[in-house]
């Protein structure tokens, strides 16, 4: 598919989405322009295949490949569901505290909650008893990977299953401000719940999922279904929200200019009878969201943002001299002996020239572009 046919079709995905979440019917017109395979994969590649594919049910269409999108959607669901039930029953047997993060709230806005696809489940857990919540999930099956090499654990369980269990809302490292921000959680600001569950205020949870979207947005990328979930929160919320506060909290991040620009192209592009004319700002931002091949985006285009962000010069330093606490993380004789740095850094060196010459290769040619 060229780069021309998938903006189009991301461009009838919008229009689909914005019949499918304001109760209109697509015109047998535009329906008839699209094709099916080609909108299928721009689908499948923003991670909005399910609820593109709901739009299309509404409108009379059945495919095999969005109906195939649809029912696997609601058989994660259910199976998320069940599982995600057993851990929390588990937690607040213990005593301990946690709190759901990112897209099981915002699953809820959507008109079936199954429709926002999601790879994996989040938690943010109490870090003092993170070793009893690995108890826990062993307990139930699940397999325990890459435990206290970073600020969240991975546990996996057959057929598809994947949990984050969170120890912080953010790596230290980063980017921006967003380490420093979060530093001490924002637990001041939890909302305590029923039993041990915690939940932030609104306005928190959105600062926070600004800041998850923009962390992935500048790093390679951010798909449709961000905007999608941009749109609903504002939607559901919007009216009740202390925007001062949240324009005040993001503006010590730096990224206040980014979610006002972002909402407004998301409550553009998906309100209806409003057109889309976009300021020029608006639409560079919203050809970066078109453009991403994957809901998170592509490494290239994390490589291309973090050299526009600081230097060519200053991105050669970072990568080839990288703090101690990214070294540590990806070679494990560092994280042992963190004296053994220098080691680390010729090591990482090594492993690139010979066996990581593809992302390599991606680097070079954007350090040597004009």
């Amino acid at each position: 598919m060229t780069e021309h046919n998938s903006k189009q079709n991301a461009y009838y995905i919008i229009y689909l989405i914005r019949c499918l979440l304001n109760g209109r019917q697509p015109s047998e017109e535009r329906l008839g322009r699209i094709d099916l395979q080609e909108l299928y994969e721009t689908a499948a590649a923003h991670s909005v295949s399910a609820v593109t594919a709901q739009a299309l049910h509404k409108a009379g269409i059945s495919d095999p490949h969005f109906e195939k999108a649809r029912s696997t959607a609601l058989y994660r669901s259910i199976l998320y569901g069940a599982e995600r039930s057993a851990i929390l029953d588990e937690l607040e047997r213990r005593g301990i505290w946690y709190l759901p993060l990112k897209g099981l709230d915002l699953a809820a806005l959507y008109p079936k909650d199954y429709l926002r696809e999601m790879l994996d489940n989040d938690i943010l857990i109490d870090p003092e008893r993170r070793g009893e919540v690995r108890e826990v999930m062993e307990g139930l099956g699940f397999t325990a990977g890459k435990y206290g090499e970073i600020y969240h654990d991975t546990y996996s369980k057959p057929p598809v299953l994947c949990f984050e269990m969170h120890t912080r809302l953010f790596d230290e490292f980063a980017p921006g401000r967003l380490g420093s921000y979060y530093s001490a959680e924002k637990i001041s600001r939890m909302v305590k719940g029923v039993g041990c569950r915690r939940r932030l205020t609104d306005e928190d949870f959105y600062i926070y999922i600004t800041a998850h979207e923009w962390e992935h947005f500048t790093a390679g990328g951010a798909g449709l279904r961000a905007l999608i979930d941009c749109y609903l929160f504002d939607r559901a919320k919007g009216d009740t929200l202390d925007r001062e506060y949240i324009r005040r909290e993001l503006k010590k991040m730096g990224i206040d200019d980014f979610e006002r620009t972002r909402r407004s192209v998301a409550e553009k592009i998906f309100t209806p009878d409003r057109g889309t004319t976009l300021t020029p700002d608006e639409r560079r931002l919203l050809d970066k969201y078109l453009a991403a091949v994957s809901t998170c985006g592509t490494y290239n285009d994390r490589v291309k943002s973090d050299i526009e962000q600081s230097s060519r010069l200053r991105y050669v330093l970072r990568q080839m001299f990288p703090p101690v606490g990214h070294i540590e993380r990806s070679v494990w004789f560092v994280k042992k002996c963190p004296a053994l740095y220098p080691v680390g850094v010729v090591y990482r060196w090594v492993r690139a020239l010979f066996f990581r010459r593809d992302l390599l290769k991606v680097n070079v040619e954007n350090l040597t572009k004009k």
